[in-house]
């Protein structure tokens, strides 16, 4: 068996004059102006009684501690237990688990369509997106308005030329949208996206789905607001990267998964995309 000694005190003829832990005034020693050092602390290691320990030695009457190594035991560390998993593989790709709650999802009294709005944005920006945290919405239907090939990305005139809901100037903290239709047996239905901007770079933040559809006898039925699955994440990336090839839209978008007869999607030409009206 290995035993420590712990570190012996000075004698009393040549004093120490630093003194790391000194006993309790009250306690009585053989040799009384001589103070010991305080053992390690090893409260975890089994020690041996200090009577089990003397030698014969000028020492023999201080107190020392024996480390008992037969009763420590060591377990081997796995390499892999400090790992973090993964973060951004395409394995972790999952449905949207964070959906935004709209704070009203109604019909409109006239039967042909739905109102819907949502709050989150923030047109000033923060530190991570100093060009705001703004809206983006696809649309998928059977009835496309203005000549538009669905899906394709909707906008409040006037256009500005880029990927988002509201223009610069009317950029608002809440998303509101009023869609219809006249026609009977049409479906339409919406991928809203909360974003933030970065120069050209958008990263999606949050995303919900909804819609509605009109059976050919003319009755409303909703479709709820949903979580979206990686299907719906898809067809919304491509969508955005088709109309606006000129952006990066990153960090939640999925990447294309639609490629042409050579090579990536053909992009779509843009055209006059969706009023809130429409």
């Amino acid at each position: 068996m290995i035993s420590y000694q712990a570190p012996k005190a000075r004698s009393s003829s040549n004093p120490s004059p630093i003194v790391r832990s000194a006993q309790p005034a009250s306690a009585t020693h053989h040799h009384s102006t001589s103070k010991s050092l305080a053992p390690w602390s090893l409260s975890q290691v089994p020690v041996s009684s200090p009577a089990q320990n003397q030698r014969s030695s000028p020492f023999a009457s201080r107190s020392s501690a024996k480390i008992d190594w037969s009763a420590i035991q060591f377990q081997p560390v796995s390499p892999f237990s400090s790992r973090g998993q993964a973060d951004g593989s395409l394995e972790d790709l999952s449905d949207d688990q964070d959906s935004l709650a709209p704070s009203v999802f109604e019909r409109k009294p006239t039967g042909r369509g739905i109102h819907i709005r949502v709050n989150g944005g923030n047109p000033g920006g923060t530190p991570d997106y100093p060009d705001g945290i703004r809206w983006m919405q696809t649309i998928e239907t059977s009835a496309p308005l203005f000549g538009q090939s669905s899906p394709y990305v909707d906008f409040i005139p006037p256009r500005d030329n880029k990927p988002f809901y509201f223009s610069d100037a009317g950029e608002t903290a809440t998303f509101s949208d009023n869609p219809s239709r006249t026609a009977n047996g049409i479906q339409w239905d919406a991928t809203l996206s909360l974003v933030g901007v970065s120069g050209r770079v958008v990263t999606r933040i949050d995303s919900v789905k909804y819609g509605f559809a009109i059976d050919t006898t003319g009755n409303l039925s909703l479709h709820s607001p949903a979580t979206m699955g990686v299907g719906s994440l898809v067809v919304h990336g491509d969508t955005l990267r088709s109309e606006y090839p000129d952006w990066v839209f990153s960090g939640g978008f999925a990447v294309a998964q639609v490629p042409g007869p050579a090579g990536p999607t053909t992009p779509v030409a843009p055209g006059a995309n969706e009023t809130a009206q429409a």
